[in-house]
């Protein structure tokens, strides 16, 4: 049998040259395979060496080779169903009128979706941002007019009457929802983690 040796030979991902070579030797060293064939050890005749690859010298960065992903400049637009795995839900129960709920958030920092569960007549919901750390802050980024945000916490008559006002306190971490709708009222807050 002919043994035919290759230089700059590259390993396959994930093993490097030592590790393929180490385990061939533990266990083939010194052995004969049926064949009558011996393995033995050529590593110092080989010129073995493994890849790495500075990216910023790599050609073509600035071509789009890669549609299915959205652009950081925004340029593309998003398109069909996206599943998200880090999305928090938190129902409120039933805040009556003038009452309120609060919770500590598991992000600090973050968005929100609330909006009245299963309510004849009320079509109370927004996308909010919300941060509770030391320097509190919301903003209502779309929806119902009948959310409202507000900073610190609430006691019940703090924020304007007929709405829900939804406020960040960083003096406790938590997020207060405040129901001034005039009925009792259920919520569904859904954090974008």
């Amino acid at each position: 049998m002919t043994i035919q040796r290759r230089r700059q030979w590259t390993p396959p991902l994930g093993q490097s040259v030592e590790d393929m070579v180490d385990w061939i030797q533990r266990h083939y060293q010194d052995h004969v395979l049926e064949s009558g064939t011996r393995i033995q050890d050529i590593r110092s005749e080989l010129d073995i060496y493994e890849a790495t690859i500075d990216h910023g010298s790599i050609d073509g960065l600035d071509d789009d080779d890669h549609t299915q992903y959205v652009l950081a400049d925004g340029t593309r637009d998003m398109t069909g169903h996206i599943t998200a795995t880090n999305i928090e839900s938190v129902s409120t129960g039933e805040v009556a009128d003038d009452g309120v709920y609060s919770y500590t958030p598991t992000f600090p920092i973050g968005s929100i979706i609330i909006h009245v569960v299963e309510s004849a007549g009320v079509a109370a919901s927004a996308l909010l941002a919300y941060r509770v750390t030391d320097t509190h802050a919301s903003a209502h980024i779309a929806g119902s007019a009948l959310v409202e945000v507000a900073t610190g916490a609430l006691t019940g008559t703090d924020g304007s009457d007929a709405v829900v006002t939804v406020s960040p306190n960083s003096a406790d971490g938590k997020i207060y929802v405040e129901n001034r709708l005039g009925d009792s009222l259920q919520f569904q807050i859904t954090h974008l983690l």
